[in-house]
């Protein structure tokens, strides 16, 4: 499978999930098509997802992961000890959040998270734009 059809399968098997989305027409871009998959993954409730789903969902993450240049955590390189940021996808704009005190709210509370007993060692933080990614190494710089 291709990743085009790997991204059509997996559009195709979240609007049938939800009916409210059926009527959703599939953009014949693939600009579109990722635009529309990012959309649906970010309004799927948590519930139990078929296999062959999960399966195909991977095999396309790890593509489009690869494809970005990252394959490793190795691969990054830390902000601050720990604390890494990820050209990808941290969403503010498109739900019209402000990117900035968006930022602050998630540098905060992962600082605060860390600051407690935790086993978590890196936190990676995955952001959409230029602008997101410039914020947060600013913010992690402090």
């Amino acid at each position: 499978m291709t990743q085009s059809e790997k991204r059509l399968f997996l559009i195709q098997s979240l609007l049938k999930g939800r009916p409210e989305y059926r009527q959703v027409e599939t953009p014949r871009d693939s600009e579109g098509q990722r635009q529309l998959l990012r959309g649906l993954m970010n309004v799927r409730p948590p519930q139990a997802a078929d296999p062959d789903f999960l399966r195909v969902q991977d095999a396309y993450l790890q593509a489009e992961t690869a494809a970005r240049g990252i394959t490793d955590l190795a691969d990054l390189t830390p902000v601050q000890p720990g604390l890494y940021v990820w050209q990808g996808n941290i969403s503010t704009g498109i739900f019209r959040f402000p990117n900035q005190p968006a930022a602050q709210i998630a540098v905060k509370t992962v600082r605060d998270f860390l600051a407690g007993n935790t086993s978590v060692k890196k936190v990676i933080f995955n952001v959409f734009k230029d602008r997101d990614n410039e914020i947060y190494h600013r913010l992690l710089s402090r």
